[in-house]
């Protein structure tokens, strides 16, 4: 796992918060495009099936805002 990579270099690893996301590709992470860029020949817009970028995006966007919340709380306190 990647992660793992970067966790052993990390003196303190209780400040990381990462995850595994079932059934993602290399290009998932990137935001979802415009349906007419969305077919086989175009990588970037290609999931694997039953990856749903769109519904991910949201999750995404939701879980740093939750993150960022919680990380400018504690650096206020």
């Amino acid at each position: 796992m990647h992660a793992d990579l970067v966790l052993k270099h990390i003196t303190n690893a209780s400040q990381i918060s990462h995850g595994m996301v079932k059934n993602a590709g290399h290009f998932s992470f990137l935001s979802p495009f415009p349906t007419s860029m969305t077919h086989p020949g175009f990588l970037p817009a290609t999931d694997p099936n039953g990856f749903d970028r769109a519904e991910f995006h949201k999750l995404l966007n939701q879980d740093i805002l939750t993150f960022l919340d919680k990380a400018l709380l504690k650096a206020t306190s």
